[in-house]
């Protein structure tokens, strides 16, 4: 009987030694806990992400939007800078021919005036024709000194005047043009 108990014993310990062996063990918590944070933290981690790309793709569309109005704003002043530099130059030749045509109109009057005074030359007393005569020669010795001068120093400035601004025109421009098509090109180099 005591080999049997023996027996017994031997069997219920070596069962309970299997049934030991034969589950599996059990996980740490404390992992299981640590992968759950992980995955907790990587899911807002890419929620901020979306945010981040959402406000990125909100700013590009707020610049795109601001770049396709400065482009109208240059357009419409190319336009008008366009316009105001063709009014110019249609004003300048008329401007020299207009005054081209207003001497030879006033030549044409004195002499037409000339020719009156002679005709009529008994109609004025002596005096007043050496006054009339004397008065034409100082205007048209004053206009030719000074008036011809000053008018030719102003045409010759504004020529000057407007090639300058054709030069600082151009460059501007330019300037604005190269900006913006630099930052067009960022844009969609972003976008691909």
């Amino acid at each position: 009987m005591a080999a049997s108990i023996k027996l017994l014993f031997l069997l219920l310990i070596s069962l309970s030694f299997t049934y030991i062996t034969s589950e599996p063990e059990p996980e740490p918590e404390p992992q299981r806990f640590s992968l759950e944070n992980i995955l907790d933290q990587l899911k807002s981690h890419i929620s901020v992400l979306e945010s981040r790309i959402d406000d990125r793709t909100r700013e590009i569309r707020s610049k795109d939007e601001k770049i396709r109005q400065m482009e109208m704003i240059i357009h419409e002043k190319s336009k008008s800078i366009d316009s105001l530099m063709s009014e110019i130059e249609s004003l300048q030749p008329k401007g020299v021919i207009d005054v081209k045509e207003q001497s030879s109109k006033s030549y044409a009057r004195i002499g037409e005036l000339e020719k009156q005074v002679q005709v009529h030359g008994e109609w004025f007393p002596h005096w007043l024709t050496v006054y009339f005569s004397n008065f034409q020669y100082h205007v048209v010795t004053h206009w030719d000194e000074h008036g011809r001068q000053a008018l030719d120093m102003t045409v010759q400035k504004v020529l000057e005047k407007k090639s300058q601004f054709d030069k600082w025109a151009e460059h501007h421009t330019e300037t604005i043009y190269n900006f913006l098509l630099r930052q067009c090109i960022l844009v969609l180099h972003k976008r691909t």
